[in-house]
């Protein structure tokens, strides 16, 4: 008998474990973290890659490269994209505004005033003083009747809560200022003020009742009782609760704006006067309490200050002074306090005639004493440096509001002044200048030859005064003067003056108001033009100190600017040094500045020279037999340009063509010919209107 035949076993299930919950559980989307293979899995082929490499499964999202940016920017390019997405955000806007509830209506409304008697305003204070009646059953209508101080009484009689104190004052006012609000000319503050008169007037009211016995009077024979109202326990008493419970109103009335801060400062100052020792512990305390707000005015500081400094006298000078040391370190810490937060309320004549010695004292003692365990020395190092450079200021300008420690005065300066310009306005071509004597050599001062070549140099290029020849005779003043100082120099083994001279001179260039007027520059570098020339000034050390002390605004392009750049710019250079000429290019243009401004004019200038005498050129002379009364009006550009371009263009290119032009003219049989007369005479009244005179008198001697 055959075997029978085996069935083949069952084919294995895997089922996900009984506790794996559904990942939905509707839709059959299997379960969380379960994935049981399943024929024609990818896995399952076993291909030649598979095996030699391994399994490499491509990503479904290439999240790590992905990016949504080209997407979103191909929509951004759209015309209308940027208008889309502004409206798409005004409708979410609105709609989000649409389920919004809409704010209701507000249901308060200001309690009324009504007139209740005797027992019915005693029973509807007892109420407002009794904390366990709500504010609501109250705020239907209140009392009308009581204002100003016994307004305050009755509150304080009750003993009603600051805070519900306050309510009723705030129903009180608005009630008072309803009917004024639709007048003309309603002031809003009005109010705070009118209530702030109120509670510094019931203040000043229990103030007054603290009062000090009067001398008695020499030969009345009349027995004085003197009775205070602290001396009783029972009347003390009650003026500290009553006093008390209206600082604590003061408090709320000052943080909430409901009295006027200014009007109750002031008033605080003015008590802080004209109280008596007896109340100025307690103006003191209250001083203490609201300096902050009395810091930030200083005429308010001011007359503090002043009241606090006449307390400080009194004190001292009073038979009970050794019961007042507490009050006096009170007053002193105000002064110190406002010292250091406003000195300049302490810039009074009067306040220093006659408290000087008491406020610096004062102030000694306060900051010697300053240092505490908790405090590090330099912190209070800071504080004191800072309360010495705070009170030498303060005693400078005191004093000098008082005409003390004033500078000597130069006898007879403004009457030498007038003498040298009438010696220099009496200079013109006639005159000696070896006969002139405006320096004095043997006996001057520095101070005093820098008056004097103050004068010199701002006589020589103002436009109050008249004359070409003053920035010539200026230089020929002050080269007399170095020759005649550097001979005694010499014999004496002194040093040479020349430094002395660029130093000074370079002073008065820099800080010369009549140096920096637009108006006087092409002056300035005609009269510095000649000091380079003679040696009496160095252009070459006045670039170098310029670069050496940081000049800003050197540079053309630079959004500062400096006079020094004007100066370097119009000032002329006689010599063709290169490396002189290279250093000014530099400093003025930069490193690498291929063209400059400079170049362009000269191209320009000598277009135009070449266009009024072509004969100097190789040209053709023009036709004319008469010359125009203002030819030189074709040259705009040479008349205008800066005085560097102007004395480079004739002496080192005009004069040198001119002189060989007539030299090569006057070997031939045309020499002295009407052309060669109208050539020069041409050349010269240029040079004449470029002020050019040093070219002038080297072209005479052609």
């Amino acid at each position: 008998m055959a075997k029978e035949e085996k069935e083949p076993p069952p084919i294995y299930e895997l089922h996900p474990p009984e506790w794996l919950p559904r990942a939905h559980s509707m839709a059959d989307l299997g379960y969380t973290g379960y994935y049981p293979p399943k024929p024609g899995d990818e896995e399952e082929t076993l291909t030649e890659i598979n095996m030699k490499n391994g399994l490499i499964l491509n990503l479904s999202v290439p999240a790590e490269t992905y990016s949504a940016q080209d997407t979103i920017k191909n929509s951004l390019l759209h015309n209308n994209a940027i208008s889309e997405l502004e409206d798409l955000m005004r409708q979410i806007f609105v709609r989000r505004a649409e389920s919004v509830p809409a704010i209701p209506p507000s249901s308060f409304r200001m309690p009324s005033r009504v007139t209740l008697n005797d027992t019915k305003r005693k029973t509807w204070f007892t109420d407002l003083a009794d904390p366990d009646v709500p504010l609501y059953k109250l705020g239907k209508n209140v009392p009308h009747g009581a204002k100003g101080h016994d307004l305050l009484d009755l509150l304080h009689t009750n003993n009603v809560a600051i805070p519900r104190a306050v309510w009723f004052l705030r129903v009180f006012g608005g009630n008072e200022t309803a009917g004024l609000r639709n007048k003309p000319g309603y002031n809003p503050t009005q109010y705070s003020l009118e209530w702030a008169n109120v509670v510094t007037s019931y203040m000043k009211k229990q103030l007054s009742e603290i009062a000090l016995p009067s001398a008695p009077r020499p030969g009345l024979n009349i027995k004085q009782t003197f009775k205070s109202v602290l001396a009783d326990t029972d009347s003390r008493e009650r003026w500290i609760s009553r006093f008390t419970y209206c600082l604590e109103l003061l408090r709320t009335f000052y943080a909430e704006g409901l009295v006027d801060n200014r009007a109750f400062l002031t008033w605080l100052v003015q008590q802080m006067g004209s109280c008596n020792l007896a109340q100025l512990g307690f103006v003191a305390r209250l001083a203490d309490e609201y300096l902050d707000g009395m810091l930030v005015s200083r005429a308010l500081t001011h007359h503090f200050v002043e009241a606090s400094l006449n307390k400080l006298m009194e004190i001292r000078t009073t038979s009970a002074k050794e019961h007042l040391q507490n009050l006096e370190a009170t007053i002193k810490d105000l002064v110190s306090r406002c010292f250091l937060a406003l000195p300049d309320a302490f810039v009074s004549p009067r306040i220093w005639v006659m408290h000087s010695a008491v406020l610096e004292e004062t102030l000694s003692e306060t900051f010697a004493t300053s240092s505490s365990e908790s405090a590090s020395e330099q912190c209070v190092q800071a504080l004191r440096q800072t309360y010495l450079d705070h009170f030498s200021d303060v005693k400078r300008r005191n004093e000098a509001m008082l005409f003390r420690h004033l500078p000597p005065r130069v006898v007879g300066s403004l009457t030498s002044a007038l003498s040298d310009i009438k010696l220099l306005n009496s200079l013109s071509g006639k005159t000696d200048m070896d006969t002139v004597m405006f320096f004095d050599t043997s006996s001057e001062t520095q101070t005093t030859f820098s008056r004097k070549l103050d004068i010199l140099l701002t006589w020589s290029v103002t436009s109050l005064q008249y004359g070409d020849h003053r920035p010539y005779a200026a230089a020929c003043l002050l080269r007399e003067w170095r020759k005649k100082v550097g001979e005694r120099a010499i014999r004496h083994e002194a040093a040479s003056p020349d430094e002395y001279i660029q130093d000074e001179v370079f002073d008065w260039l820099d800080t010369s108001s009549d140096a920096a007027e637009p108006e006087n520059l092409p002056a300035v570098a005609l009269l510095f033009g000649q000091l380079v020339k003679h040696g009496l000034f160095s252009y070459q050390g006045y670039v170098q100190r310029l670069i050496a002390r940081g000049e800003l605004g050197l540079l053309f392009g630079q959004e500062v600017h400096s006079r020094h750049r004007d100066f370097l710019r119009w000032i002329a250079i006689h010599s063709s040094d290169s490396s002189l000429i290279r250093q000014r290019r530099v400093t003025l243009y930069g490193v690498r500045a291929r063209e400059t401004p400079e170049d362009h004019n000269e191209r320009e200038v000598r277009k135009e020279i070449r266009a009024l005498l072509p004969e100097l050129f190789g040209g053709v002379p023009s036709s004319g037999e008469t010359l125009q009364t203002m030819f030189w009006a074709s040259c705009s550009t040479l008349l205008t340009a800066p005085r560097y371009e102007q004395v480079r263009t004739m002496k080192q290119w005009l004069l040198p063509i001119l002189r060989k032009h007539i030299a090569s003219r006057g070997s031939g049989e045309d020499a002295g010919s009407h052309d060669v007369l109208k050539t020069f005479t041409l050349a010269v009244v240029l040079m004449a209107r470029t002020k050019c005179y040093g070219s002038m008198l080297e072209a005479s001697s052609i």
